[in-house]
């Protein structure tokens, strides 16, 4: 069985479980730690960041939610093919891409479950995994919708646009992985929203045959 850890978000009311996988070939790389990054920021508990023991983190999900066999499949081939494809092209986050100042925070999967978690539910989204005070907006009040910024996917690979790859170039094996698992995804789409201090949280997210929303998320650095 998947060990999981239910690490309380302290900046609000829910919580967040951290999905690891303690054989993961990335344990021991410098993805492991950009991943554990990302997920230490997101689930803002530092007593995750000293648990190596529990492997290297591979999915995010609402802590009362029970992640299925399959989707827990899926979900370590995401985030493996994520970082891989962000490693291709010289960035840590495929989501941040190149937009990103820092290479520190990697991507890692996110498990939302059934819902209404489409397009102008992002509010949804946050408040289900307790990020929703966590965020930041110009007058310092909640986050809402004009908080969150959309992020066009390309329509040929449907890596985010803050990926800097020329039209001409040809994408690349973890590029093409990558596009082929998120088109196993429905009604995909993408936004960021802005973070504590110089952070932003960013996430792809689509739903699967069962209507089950599920994706990616990472961390970028606009300083």
């Amino acid at each position: 069985m998947t060990p999981k850890l239910a690490l309380t978000h302290h900046q609000a009311a829910g919580a967040m479980q951290v999905l690891c996988d303690s054989t993961s070939a990335l344990t021991e790389s410098v993805d492991a730690a950009a991943i554990r990054t990302t997920a230490v920021a997101l689930c803002r508990d530092g007593a995750f960041a000293s648990n190596a023991a529990a492997g290297l983190p591979f999915a995010l999900a609402p802590r009362n939610i029970e992640v299925p066999a399959e989707a827990e499949t899926f979900l370590k081939q995401l985030t493996r093919t994520a970082n891989a494809a962000a490693a291709s092209v010289l960035c840590s986050s495929i989501l941040a891409g190149h937009t990103s100042d820092a290479d520190d925070f990697g991507d890692v999967a996110i498990y939302l479950g059934p819902g209404d978690f489409g397009p102008r539910h992002e509010r949804d989204v946050l408040r289900l995994l307790g990020l929703e005070k966590a965020v930041s907006t110009d007058n310092g009040s909640d986050a809402s919708l004009t908080a969150t910024h959309p992020i066009e996917l390309s329509a040929a690979n449907l890596i985010p646009r803050t990926v800097n790859v020329s039209i001409g170039d040809v994408p690349g094996d973890a590029i093409q992985e990558l596009g082929s698992l998120l088109m196993r995804l429905e009604d995909r789409y993408a936004f960021c929203v802005p973070g504590p201090e110089v952070l932003a949280f960013y996430f792809l997210l689509g739903r699967d045959e069962e209507s089950r929303w599920m994706g990616l998320t990472g961390v970028g650095v606009h300083s």
